[in-house]
């Protein structure tokens, strides 16, 4: 029979629109017996009480309350709404002792003495599926993110698609079944698959043919609705969003916040070209000790990288972000506290001129002196006079600049403070009430109600304002006005001036460098034409954003020779490894350093393979144009273009080839020649040739 005269059920499935990239989170929570650690079959008992609630469902198991937020525009809300859920229900899970808990499956429940919700549509199920449906003693994730038209829906489904495996592998939380460890990180994947609507989704090219698959699926029984079409990634018509069902039950709201910010930014970003696409982190992973990790699941996850930037460039960003905002034309000052950290920027009109980041910030400070959320007079006076003793140093160096004429703070512990001052600019009195205030309300927990703080920013507010008042205290400010603009900003318009080398911080930076460790630039740009020329002929293309390194490596290769001649390649790369270099992340400042070091002498060969995997083979291909660039300037004299040699690569083998006679006449060249080629070959993963020099 030919695909036209298939019979098509055909089910029409109207699309409600939704406001584009709202969001909500629902998060199956297990009902855990306090004395036993088994499950309890006590949902419709712990729901009864509750009474109606948008916020909490029950589920298909006894066993289970789902917490489902509401349509939201942000993460921190959909948490914020669910959070709220959780602290309702404790009132009624605590009189039965019984507790909350969050992951893909329970480590030693027997899943055949579960009980099924009195629910038609489960009962439906369990009849249909038999053996399987009794074991569906899974717990799941599940993120909807709105689509204000049906015709994005598909081809969006397919982009997240790409990306599901890993968000998948990032949640994973259920390796033990039945007592028994099952050998795989999800293993709530293994026993949800074996439902005949579950798993990857069909390859459907349009609606229509959506439509007719559901009729199909009806009309033999399989399901009664689309609703009980259960793939990892789904249209929802009835809501007007893409379902991302894959992941196991997060184990925390942190977690789960993660895994709702991955899925709406990979729904956002699918389409975005990468050279128009950056994603930034600060100081939170900036001070991480699995960062790492956390960068190459986080990059997976999302389809795009990420980028760890140094509190340098955090600072210059901040401030390019305000100054364009607000026409700056004089000199100005403005302070961005952060959880982790807090910049101070001077600068004239939109140039950036002195840059400090300092590693206090509201979340570490309520840490240090606010613990367990209580505030006291005493604990004021500690967080301020020790964001003192961190300030006290700079204040020297800002105070014979030439004077600033506005302060202006940014960031959300600012927007937080105007909020509860209700007012655009905050005066030094201002901030000496609100922490007397805060001193008479005693504890975080009491900020959201008494001052109408952010329920997500309470702990760390005490923390914020004594940085704050610090500044003021230090830098002599009696009054900045509040902006709205910040990092985000900042980092959009960096990208819109990506080309032009004039708005480029990347190239400032490295020039500076040059000219405060006495770098010959006539030297630098000779090794850089040859370096970019080479190559510009082999294969391993860097990342946009990444491609200008080598050049900057070119210009920086010497700035060890301020320490010492010998080892100058390991100085260099120390240099820049640990200097202050505004417009480079962390991972950029990392790969510069390595270039740095493999100009000359051992080849960095375990350095590179620390490198994120995606990033090595360019940096070989890098560290091979710099090294042979080097190496022939050694006479440090111009090289006209027709005496440059080519390179290809055939294989692992790189291949040069020189202009006849070239390396006949120049023998100190031919021996650093050999040397380089027994170096590459004991290294690395490539062989490097050169033509016969007779």
């Amino acid at each position: 029979m030919t695909p036209s005269a298939r019979l098509i059920h055909r089910q029409p499935l109207p699309f409600a629109r939704s406001e584009r990239s709202t969001l909500g989170v629902e998060w199956e929570l297990q009902l855990i017996d306090r004395d036993s650690l088994d499950l309890r079959q006590c949902a419709a008992e712990i729901l009864q009480a509750t009474g109606p609630d948008e916020h909490i469902h029950g589920e298909m198991m006894l066993n289970t309350v789902e917490l489902v937020s509401g349509a939201r525009r942000t993460v921190a809300e959909c948490v914020e709404d669910i959070a709220l859920a959780f602290d309702r229900l404790l009132p009624f899970t605590e009189p039965l002792r019984v507790d909350l808990t969050s992951a893909g499956t329970h480590p030693f429940a027997d899943p055949l003495v579960q009980k099924v919700t009195d629910a038609e549509r489960y009962a439906r199920l369990v009849d249909r599926t038999r053996l399987w449906g009794h074991q569906m003693l899974i717990f799941g994730t599940h993120v909807h993110v709105g689509l204000e038209e049906r015709a994005k829906a598909l081809p969006i489904l397919r982009a997240l698609l790409t990306r599901t495996a890993h968000l998948q592998c990032l949640s994973a939380s259920s390796p033990f079944w039945a007592a028994q460890d099952t050998g795989y990180a999800d293993n709530r994947a293994m026993m949800f698959q074996q439902l005949p609507t579950a798993g990857a989704p069909h390859q459907l090219d349009t609606w229509d043919e959506l439509e007719a698959y559901a009729g199909d699926m009806i009309h033999t029984g399989v399901i009664e609705d689309f609703t009980e079409v259960r793939w990892d990634v789904r249209p929802s018509p009835r809501l007007g969003t893409i379902e991302v069902r894959a992941c196991d039950a997060a184990t925390n709201l942190t977690e789960l916040a993660g895994i709702a910010a991955l899925t709406q930014m990979g729904q956002l970003v699918a389409d975005i070209p990468e050279d128009q696409f950056r994603a930034v982190a600060t100081n939170t992973l900036r001070v991480a000790e699995n960062r790492d990790a956390f960068i190459a699941a986080g990059e997976a996850a999302l389809g795009k990288p990420i980028e760890i930037i140094s509190g340098s460039e955090e600072a210059a960003l901040i401030y390019l972000g305000i100054s364009k905002h607000n026409h700056f034309t004089d000199r100005s000052l403005v302070i961005d506290i952060g959880g982790g950290s807090t910049e101070i920027i001077l600068g004239e009109g939109s140039e950036p001129q002195l840059l400090r980041s300092l590693a206090i910030g509201c979340a570490n400070i309520a840490a240090r002196h606010f613990a367990k959320g209580k505030i006291t007079k005493a604990a004021i006076k500690k967080a301020r006079d020790y964001a003192g003793t961190i300030i006290e140093p700079h204040i020297t160096t800002y105070r014979s600049q030439p004077p600033w004429t506005r302060v202006v703070l940014s960031s959300g512990t600012a927007k937080a403070i105007a909020r509860v001052l209700k007012k655009d600019t905050i005066d030094r009195a201002d901030l000496d009430a609100l922490l007397d205030k805060l001193a008479d309300i005693g504890h975080a927990d009491k900020l959201a109600k008494k001052l109408g703080v952010d329920e997500a920013r309470a702990y760390g507010f005490s923390g914020g304002v004594s940085i704050l008042a610090a500044l003021y205290q230090h830098l002599d400010i009696s009054r900045a006005i509040v902006s709205q603009e910040a990092l985000r900003e900042g980092v959009l318009l960096e990208l819109m001036g990506r080309d032009d080398h004039d708005s480029d911080e990347r190239e400032r930076t490295a020039r500076a460098l040059q000219h405060r460790f006495g770098v010959d630039v006539a030297q630098a740009d000779r090794v850089a034409a040859l370096a970019e020329h080479l190559n510009a002929q082999l294969p391993a293309a860097a990342p946009t954003r990444f491609a200008p390194l080598l050049r900057y490596a070119a210009w920086l290769h010497e700035t060890g020779w301020a320490i010492a001649r010998n080892d100058m390649q390991k100085h260099g790369a120390y240099i820049l490894a640990h200097a202050e270099m505004p417009g480079y992340s962390r991972l950029m400042q990392d790969i510069l350093a390595i270039l740095v070091k493999a100009q000359k002498r051992k080849l960095p060969d375990k350095d590179i393979a620390a490198l994120p995997e995606a990033h090595r083979a360019w940096v070989w291909q890098n560290a091979l144009a710099l090294r042979l660039a080097v190496l022939l300037h050694r006479a440090r004299t111009p090289i006209a273009a027709i005496d440059y040699p080519d390179i290809r690569r055939f294989g692992d083998h790189y291949r040069l080839r020189f202009p006849d006679g070239y390396l006949a006449a120049r023998p100190l060249t031919l021996a650093d020649l050999q040397q380089e080629q027994t170096l590459w070959q004991e290294s690395s993963p490539w062989t490097l040739e050169y033509s016969n020099p007779i």
